[in-house]
């Protein structure tokens, strides 16, 4: 079976020395099954000898040799889940090789297609779990904003995982990196891919919104599992910072102040991670150091900074990352950095009070305030923490077309209250119809009368 970086760093010689024979001996492939099983074969039946894969699996080998078994690695199926991430990563950018890349034209306003509410903002989601699916998706979401006169997009950039807290195991109160847990590399975007579809929004004069959104390997490679970032206890250290902001800070060190307005981003510090953030104030403080450091030549006092949080309360406070006691003043001094709180809010998740057969935004509003102030009264009993002076935007956001007292214009008719909303345009929450035409939904847009979309059940796919 696969065994540590040791196993790894044979397999991947194996495919170096191997590149452009149509197929393996007997003997080569039978260690390959040994050690990634026979269920892989046929991504090596998909080598060329070429000098882009031998870099990648070059690349690979460096990687690898600065990984370690993780703790959680004595489960035989964490082991092959990720066997799986790393062979289909391997497939992936063969592949990406002969797609096309993408498009640089920008997109035109469609008069047919409009948003019905142009205040507050309002962003598309591009969600992007795996390393094809920027190249693929990319074009088509600033495509979708650009005709339809969207504000923005809000990029969900993948932050993969290994570890961290499961149903089975849990890690230790101070988990260590490369032993309780680690961020993946593998099946990322490249940042070919990342620089091109960030030129690719600020050439359509679209606003940018970073969110770094953590994606546990495990999950990604079986929807089945069900392992929510909100209970990974992986902490905002120094690697968080790197995994989660590396690409974005890459792509704006290669653009000078000219190439890039910086009034058109806004940073996401954590996205569903509340207890990580709000408990160990100390470690969020030096994400927000780091970004002021790197972003320096830039003048981040018009970058406005978001914390996303769960659209309630109620989750993973019994972690055992969670610290007994909370450094109350550090949290105090957090919040004075957030300039915007942006809760994921969705109506199929109770985010929202509906009385009177309709959304009530103003209680819905109270309510997260009210639950946010009795969390931080139990933390920090001595410490009066304001947080109504922070304004509220929705950091994702999809109302339940299932249930008819749900309508987009009784939240969207009210953008005082709202300053913005970020569309999680994926599977049965894309009502903008990002990826699927038919989820169009006419409370959103202006939709000519012969394209009503038909009704046609959603996709079941979890987000």
């Amino acid at each position: 079976m696969f065994k540590g970086q040791n196993a790894l760093l044979f397999i991947l010689s194996i495919l170096l020395s191997n590149l452009g024979q149509a197929k393996l001996d007997s003997i080569t492939q039978a260690k390959i099954d040994e050690l990634i099983g026979a269920r892989y074969r046929y991504v090596l039946d998909q080598h060329t000898d070429d000098p882009d894969t031998r870099q990648f699996l070059e690349f690979m080998l460096q990687q690898e040799a600065q990984v370690t078994p993780l703790e959680r690695d004595d489960s035989t199926e964490y082991k092959e889940l990720r066997q799986g991430y790393l062979a289909r990563s391997i497939q992936m950018h063969i592949g990406l090789k002969q797609s096309v890349l993408i498009g640089r034209v920008p997109a035109a306003f469609d008069s047919g297609h409009q948003l019905k509410h142009q205040s507050p903002p309002q962003y598309l989601g591009l969600i992007v779990f795996k390393k094809d699916e920027m190249q693929q998706r990319c074009q088509r979401v600033v495509d979708r904003a650009k005709k339809i006169g969207a504000h923005g997009i809000a990029f969900y950039y993948p932050v993969h995982y290994s570890g961290g807290n499961s149903a089975q195991y849990k890690m230790p109160p101070n988990p260590v990196y490369n032993k309780h847990y680690r961020y993946e590399y593998a099946q990322l975007p490249i940042q070919k891919h990342v620089d091109d579809c960030l030129d690719l929004i600020v050439k359509n004069k679209l606003k940018l919104s970073y969110v770094p959104h953590l994606e546990s390997i495990a999950l990604i490679e079986n929807a089945a599992i069900d392992e929510w970032r909100m209970y990974s206890g992986i902490p905002l250290d120094e690697h968080y910072y790197q995994a989660a902001f590396g690409p974005l800070i890459k792509y704006l060190s290669k653009r000078s102040k000219h190439k890039f307005n910086v009034n058109n981003l806004a940073l996401t510090l954590a996205a569903e991670i509340d207890t990580m953030v709000i408990t160990r104030p100390d470690d969020a403080l030096k994400v927000v150091a780091n970004l002021e450091k790197d972003l320096s030549h830039y003048n981040l006092k018009d970058v406005p900074l978001y914390f996303n949080t769960n659209g309630d309360f109620y989750h993973a406070w019994d972690l055992p990352q969670v610290p007994k006691q909370v450094a109350c003043q550090n949290l105090k001094s957090l919040f004075q950095k957030i300039d915007y709180f942006a809760p994921s809010m969705y109506g199929d998740k109770q985010h929202f009070v509906i009385e009177k057969n309709r959304v009530q935004l103003d209680k819905t509003i109270d309510r997260y305030y009210t639950s946010f102030e009795n969390k931080l009264k139990e933390l920090c009993p001595k410490e009066k923490i304001p947080i109504r002076r922070i304004p509220i935007g929705f950091g994702e956001f999809a109302l339940d077309l299932k249930d008819e007292r749900q309508k987009y214009g009784d939240v969207l008719d009210r953008p005082k209250k709202i300053k913005f909303v970020q569309y999680w345009s994926h599977s049965k929450w894309d009502h903008i119809g990002v990826l699927a035409d038919y989820q169009m939904n006419s409370e959103l847009l202006f939709l000519p009368q012969q394209e009503t979309p038909k009704e046609r059940r959603p996709s079941s796919e979890n987000r």
